[in-house]
């Protein structure tokens, strides 16, 4: 597992992210930092999708509330992705690693 931690969207070197998993990698983007604000939370995943797909990744978000009751669903449901990518909360403090390594 390979760790990446911009402090601001997708950091300074976006390239640094494209290295860990080449598109077009699926990146699988948690914002459950972000449940309590559901206008805030549409938008970062607006803009998060925006530039990942911009970066030649495919993304796609991963509601980690879908799986409260049946965890062990999660695992099959992160199966193919390249890396997760998971937004912290009204600060923009967000990591993401490649899984595959």
């Amino acid at each position: 597992m390979r760790l990446c931690l911009p402090s601001f969207k997708l950091g300074t070197h976006p390239e640094r992210l494209v290295a860990l998993a080449p598109p077009p990698a699926r990146v699988t983007i948690i914002l459950n930092a972000l449940d309590n604000f559901p206008h805030a939370r549409e938008e970062r995943l607006a803009r998060q999708s925006e530039a990942f797909a911009g970066l030649g990744f495919l993304p796609e978000e991963l509601d980690l509330r879908s799986y409260f009751r049946s965890p062990a669903r999660l695992r099959p449901a992160l199966e193919g992705t390249g890396s997760i990518w998971i937004s912290g909360g009204r600060r923009t403090l967000v990591f993401a690693w490649n899984i595959r390594s």
